[in-house]
C-alpha cells in the first residue's frame, strides 16, 4: 500500500531528525541507522523490510560523507542516495524523479559542510530545492522550511567550530518550526 508524501506528523520528523542529528555528530552511527529506519516509516510510509533498506543507504551514505571530510567522493556517496531515493520514490503515492532528488540532496551537503565556498543563502536555496523536487511544489513556498532548518544548521556549526556543547533545546525548537512550515506548504 502506497502512502502520500504529504501525509506526515511535522512534530515526529523534528524529533526524529533532531535525535539524528545528535547520532550523527556524535558518531553513533548504529543509533543514526535505527532512527533511520523510523523515520522512513514515519515520513515516506514504507513498511519495516523496505525502510531498513532504504535506512540501510541513506546510514551509509551519511557515515561516507561524515567520516571522508575533505575527501568525500561525491559518486560513491551519490549512488548511495540515488538507491535510497529510488526506494521511496517507487513506495510512494506521488513519484518523482529520485535521481534529481539525491543529486540536489547531496549538493545542500556540501553547501552545508563547506558554506565558505558558497554565496550567502545557499543552504536555504538547496535545502528548499531539494525538498521541492520530493514534493513537487515551488522553492519558494518552502523558504520558511529551508530557512528555519538552515538555522538550526548554523547553530550546530558555530557550536562544533567554537568546540563547545550545541544548543541542542534551540536546534529542537528550529526544526519543529521547519517541519511544521514544511508540512503546511505540500499537505494543500
Amino acid at each position: 500500500m502506497r502512502k502520500s508524501l504529504r501525509e506526515f506528523n511535522p512534530d515526529n520528523i523534528a524529533e526524529l531528525d533532531l535525535h539524528m542529528w545528535q547520532a550523527y555528530y556524535g558518531h553513533n552511527f548504529l543509533r543514526l541507522f535505527f532512527l533511520l529506519v523510523a523515520l522512513v516509516q514515519e515520513q515516506f510510509g514504507l513498511n519495516y523490510l523496505r525502510a531498513v533498506q532504504a535506512a540501510f543507504y541513506a546510514a551509509s551514505a551519511a557515515v561516507d560523507f561524515r567520516k571522508n571530510k575533505g575527501n568525500e567522493n561525491r559518486e560513491r556517496i551519490l549512488k548511495k542516495l540515488t538507491r535510497f531515493s529510488a526506494l521511496v520514490s517507487r513506495y510512494a503515492l506521488e513519484q518523482y524523479d529520485y535521481e534529481k532528488v539525491a543529486e540536489l540532496e547531496l549538493d545542500w551537503w556540501f553547501v552545508d559542510r563547506y558554506p565558505e565556498k558558497y554565496p550567502s543563502g545557499a543552504r536555504e536555496k538547496g535545502l528548499g530545492l531539494a525538498m521541492s523536487a520530493i514534493y513537487n511544489v515551488e522553492p519558494s513556498k518552502l523558504d520558511m522550511y529551508a530557512r528555519y532548518r538552515a538555522e538550526a544548521m548554523v547553530l550546530q556549526d558555530e557550536a562544533e567550530k567554537q568546540g563547545v556543547t550545541v544548543d541542542w533545546k534551540n536546534v529542537d525548537i528550529l526544526l519543529h518550526q521547519s517541519y511544521k512550515s514544511l508540512h503546511e506548504a505540500v499537505k494543500g
